[in-house]
């Protein structure tokens, strides 16, 4: 894990953030279409993140980095900074509301740590060089 971004590597940036942007209308459209089929609120709150995180990980391995190394490998290292975001964003979460934030600022402060944070995380180690090919 080398910590820096290598000349030509903002189009990864790009791509991440565009990645992103599908992964979070995915999840968005598939909560809203099991809300409407009458699924429980946190039974489709769980399914949508599903769709989402899978929908992000191809979107990553695909797009954004055109990984030819396993799935198997990268899945699970792209599961594990999936994981450990989830518990460090309820540790910021809960941070941000312990400073007095409120509900709302506690919100906004993980909304704009959650990208960076992913980003570092798969870039420099879920899907670093040597793991993928770049194109």
């Amino acid at each position: 894990m080398s910590g820096r971004l290598r000349p030509g590597e903002l189009g990864a940036i790009v791509r991440f953030g565009l990645v992103g942007v599908m992964a979070t209308l995915v999840y968005l459209a598939t909560s809203l279409a099991l809300l409407d089929s009458g699924l429980a609120p946190r039974a489709t709150n769980l399914a949508a993140f599903g769709v989402g995180t899978v929908a992000s990980y191809l979107g990553h391995y695909f797009f954004t980095y055109r990984a030819d190394d396993s799935h198997l490998r990268l899945g699970g290292r792209f599961a594990a900074v999936t994981a450990g975001l989830a518990l460090l964003c309820a540790a910021l979460h809960q941070l941000a509301l312990w400073l007095g934030a409120g509900p709302h600022g506690a919100a906004l402060f993980v909304t704009l740590a959650y990208p960076p944070l992913s980003f570092a995380l798969n870039h420099f180690w879920a899907f670093a060089r040597g793991a993928v090919r770049r194109g």
